[in-house]
C-alpha cells in the first residue's frame, strides 16, 4: 500500500535482474517503486498513476526506450514527467542527442553508480513533491478567488435589495422649514412628525452637502429639481448616507412655493460598495502573489537546476576517477542548490498562509532570554559562523509581569522573525564584522534590536523593503528570494507588533521589533487560533 506522502518511481527494463538491482538501489529513498518489463506495460502504468521520475532502459524488444519516451511526451498528462535513460551500450553523442530529442532529462550508462542514481532521483522526487504542494496552494488560491467573487455577487444583490426600503418623504418651505414628515422619515431619523414640524430639517439633521447649500439651491431654482448624495445624522447620532431627490412645487401663479425631498437610505449600499472594493482588492493581491511567484520561480529555479544537472553530469562522467573529497564537493553543490529551491517554495507557501489568513497563532509563556541565547548559538555555529554576535539584555522592566508571568509569545513565529533578521545581518556583512543583538523588557512589550556593520540599504529601496520579491539593488550575487523580510513583517503584525529599521550605505543597518507581552485578542481559555493578517 502506498503511503500518502510517497512519490511514485517507474522503472522500465526488459531484464528482471536489472529491475531488482534498481529497486535495491532506490529502496532507501522510501518511495513507491513501480516496475514494468516493456514499453507497452509502462504506458499502461502511466494511464492510472502519476510519477515523479521514470527510469527507462533504451534497448528493449518491440517498443524501445526512444519510442516509449516519444509516446510518453505525446500525452499531455505525462509530457513534463522527467525521464532518465539507462543503457548498457557505449554512450555516443548521437545516442545522447536522440535521447534528449525525445524528451529525456538525463542519460546514465550501465553499470549504474548507486550514489549518482540516488542523488539524481532524490532531486526529482523533491522537485515533484514541491511542485505538488504548489499545485495544492494554487488550487486553494483559485478557490479563494471564487469565494471572493461569490461574496461580491452576494453583496451586489444585497445592495440592490436596499433600493426597496421605505424612503423618507419630507416637504419643506424654501427656507428648509419642515411642513410634512412621513413615517419613513420617522423610521430613518428617529424624530416624530410632531417634533419636526416647524423646524429646519438641514440644521437638525446636521446635513453634510457635496457643495455649498446656496449652490444647490441655485441649481434647484434653475432646473426645478436636484439629485445627489447627502450625509445626515439621526437622533441617536447615527450617520445616514442618503440618495436625495429634490423637486420644486409651485403655487397657482407659477412661483416656487415649497420643496419635496425624497431621501433613500443608501448607508448599507455604500458600506457594501466598500466591502466589494476591498474584496476585489484582495482578489487582485492574490492574483498578484500568484503571478509574482510564477515569475520569480521561473527565474530563481533556473540557476540551481543548472547547478544540479552540471554537477550530476560531471559526477557521472568523471566520478570514478575523482577523489572522495571532490565527489563530495559536487554532491554538496547539488544539495545546496536543491536546498535553495526548497527555501524558495517554503517562503512562498509561508507567505500564502499569511495572505489567505490561515497562519496558526499559538502564544505560550516563553523565557525570552534563554530563547534568544540559544538562537545566537545556533546562528554562530551555522550561517553566522564567520561573525561574532554580541547578545545583551536590558530590563527596563522585569521579565515577569504584574501577575508574575512570563511574556506570552508564539515561539515558532518569533523564531522565524529573529532567525531571518540575524541571518540577514551576517549574510550582508563582511566576514568577521560584529553583529549586536539586544533584548529589552518594557512595560507592555518585548523589544528586540539587531544591528550589523554591513552594506546598508539604498535609500531608493527602503520604502519597498518589506514588499514581496523585492531585493535591494546592492545585494549583487548574495543569494536570496526577496521574500524573507516580507514574511517577517507579516509575522510581526500577526503577533500584534511592529518592525522598523534605520540604515546607512556602507555603515550598516539596525532592525527594531516590538511585540506585546500578552496577545491583545486572546480569548479566555484559548490556546490555538488562526489570525487573518
Amino acid at each position: 500500500m502506498q503511503v500518502e506522502n510517497q512519490a511514485n518511481i517507474l522503472l522500465v527494463d526488459d531484464d528482471a535482474k536489472n529491475l531488482l538491482a534498481l529497486e535495491a538501489i532506490l529502496s532507501d529513498l522510501g518511495q513507491n517503486i513501480v516496475t514494468a518489463t516493456s514499453g507497452e506495460e509502462a504506458l499502461k502504468c502511466l494511464l492510472t498513476q502519476e510519477f515523479a521520475v521514470i527510469l527507462l532502459d533504451v534497448n528493449m524488444p518491440k517498443l524501445d526506450g526512444f519510442e516509449t519516451a516519444k509516446l510518453i511526451r505525446e500525452r499531455q498528462r505525462t509530457q513534463h514527467t522527467p525521464i532518465i535513460f539507462l543503457t548498457g551500450i557505449e554512450k555516443s553523442e548521437i545516442k545522447i542527442f536522440k535521447g534528449y530529442t525525445v524528451g529525456a532529462v538525463d542519460y546514465l550508462l550501465k553499470p549504474i553508480v548507486p550514489e549518482i542514481l540516488t542523488s539524481k532521483v532524490s532531486v526529482f522526487i523533491e522537485l515533484y513533491k514541491k511542485t505538488e504542494e504548489i499545485k495544492r496552494q494554487a488550487t486553494q488560491l483559485a478557490e479563494a478567488n471564487r469565494e471572493l467573487e461569490r461574496q461580491a455577487v452576494k453583496l451586489r444583490e444585497q445592495a440592490q435589495l436596499l433600493e426597496l426600503t421605505h424612503d423618507s418623504v419630507i416637504v419643506c418651505n424654501l427656507h428648509g422649514v419642515v411642513q410634512f414628515w412621513n413615517r419613513g422619515a420617522c423610521q430613518m431619523y428617529g424624530w416624530t412628525q410632531e417634533e419636526m414640524l416647524g423646524r429646519n430639517a438641514h440644521e437638525l439633521l446636521n446635513t453634510e452637502f457635496p457643495k455649498p447649500l446656496a449652490a444647490i439651491q441655485a441649481d434647484l431654482l434653475h432646473a426645478g429639481y436636484w439629485e445627489g448624495e447627502l450625509v445626515n445624522f439621526s437622533r441617536d447620532r447615527r450617520r445616514v448616507v442618503v440618495s436625495s431627490r429634490w423637486s420644486l412645487q409651485y403655487d397657482e401663479a407659477g412661483r416656487p412655493w415649497r420643496c419635496l425631498l425624497i431621501n433613500n437610505d443608501i448607508s448599507e449600499r455604500k458600506k457594501a460598495e466598500v466591502e466589494i472594493r476591498q474584496a476585489l482588492e484582495k482578489e487582485k493581491e492574490l492574483n498578484k502573489l500568484k503571478t509574482s511567484f510564477i515569475s520569480i520561480a521561473t527565474h530563481e529555479f533556473r540557476n540551481p537546476l543548472t547547478t544540479i544537472f552540471t554537477s550530476a553530469e560531471l559526477l557521472e562522467h568523471y566520478g570514478h576517477t575523482w577523489l572522495t573529497e571532490k565527489k563530495l564537493k559536487h554532491l554538496h553543490r547539488i544539495q545546496t542548490a536543491a536546498s535553495h529551491m526548497g527555501m524558495l517554495v517554503d517562503d512562498v507557501l509561508s507567505l500564502s498562509k499569511v495572505e489567505s489568513g490561515k497562519l496558526p497563532f499559538k502564544p505560550t509563556p516563553l523565557d525570552v532570554s534563554t530563547f534568544c541565547r540559544e538562537l545566537v548559538e545556533e546562528i554562530e555555529t551555522g550561517v553566522g559562523r564567520e561573525h561574532r554576535i554580541s547578545f545583551s539584555e536590558r530590563s527596563t522592566y522585569s521579565p515577569l509581569d504584574a501577575n508574575n508571568s512570563l511574556p506570552c509569545l508564539d515561539e515558532k513565529l518569533l523564531r522565524h522573525i529573529l532567525i531571518n533578521l540575524l541571518s540577514n545581518a551576517t549574510k550582508y556583512s563582511p566576514k568577521g564584522s560584529p553583529v549586536t543583538f539586544e533584548l529589552d523588557y518594557r512595560e507592555c512589550d518585548v523589544f528586540f534590536q539587531i544591528t550589523d556593520r554591513g552594506i546598508g540599504i539604498p535609500e531608493e529601496d527602503r520604502e519597498h523593503l518589506f514588499e514581496s520579491f523585492h531585493r535591494a539593488r546592492n545585494t549583487g550575487n548574495i543569494p536570496g528570494t526577496g521574500l524573507g523580510l516580507s514574511i517577517v513583517k507579516k509575522y510581526v503584525e500577526v503577533c500584534g507588533g511592529h518592525i522598523t529599521f534605520v540604515s546607512e550605505i556602507g555603515v550598516g543597518t539596525t532592525f527594531k521589533v516590538t511585540i506585546p507581552r500578552q496577545p491583545q485578542t486572546l480569548e479566555e481559555g484559548a490556546s490555538n487560533w488562526v489570525v487573518s493578517a
